[in-house]
């Protein structure tokens, strides 16, 4: 997990700034007895919010996961109590399955799906995919529909395809998931591989 603070203490500091400014403006107005810094208090408001806005717009992410690292996958199920014959046998099933089967097309193909297609509990089924797999859920499911969206670019007319209704036929929900995916495998959009793909 990368966690991306440094916006938010810049956003800290100059909201603790503001109310320090604001402090030392309400004990000047005490001692004067007249409001003189209207103006001070607009400055003040314009700056916060547009820092807010260039460090939130710049640094949105605040979370972002990661892949398991590979202690951290042994660590997690470290008292699990499958046995090895059990996972290589659960792992060959679970490749059976998604080899002989299409079922990851649907978009709404689930963890939970996938447990009652081959029949091993859920928290298994996490358990083989990441520490036996070495991959995740989604990116087992995505890979195989990214698979998929690549065998219909090679074998069908690209003239009668669109990368979205490729993207949605090999089931991915939205274009822009359906071009992650296939960057993350590929290296490359769907235009830029067709485009190799048809001058080779």
């Amino acid at each position: 997990m990368v966690l991306v603070f440094r916006w938010i203490r810049v956003i800290a500091f100059l909201f603790l700034l503001s109310i320090g400014v604001g402090l030392v403006r309400m004990f000047v107005e005490l001692s004067v007895g007249v409001r003189y810094f209207e103006l001070w208090d607009i400055i003040r408001y314009v700056v916060l919010l547009t820092a807010i806005g260039f460090f939130g717009l710049k640094y949105g992410v605040v979370y972002k996961p990661e892949e398991a690292l590979p202690q951290e996958v042994e660590k997690n199920y470290k008292h699990s109590p499958l046995k090895k014959e059990e996972i290589e046998r659960y792992a060959a099933t679970i490749n059976k399955f998604i080899d002989n089967n299409e079922a990851y097309l649907d978009p709404n193909f689930s963890l939970s799906a996938l447990s009652k297609s081959v029949n091993i509990p859920k928290h298994h089924l996490s358990q083989i995919i990441n520490s036996e797999l070495n991959t995740t859920f989604y990116n087992l499911v995505n890979t195989r529909r990214v698979a998929y969206a690549l065998r219909k670019l090679e074998t069908e007319d690209s003239s009668k395809l669109t990368f979205e209704g490729l993207g949605y036929e090999s089931g991915f929900n939205t274009k822009s998931s359906f071009y992650h995916n296939f960057k993350k495998v590929t290296g490359k959009t769907p235009k830029q591989y067709l485009k190799e793909m048809s001058s080779s």
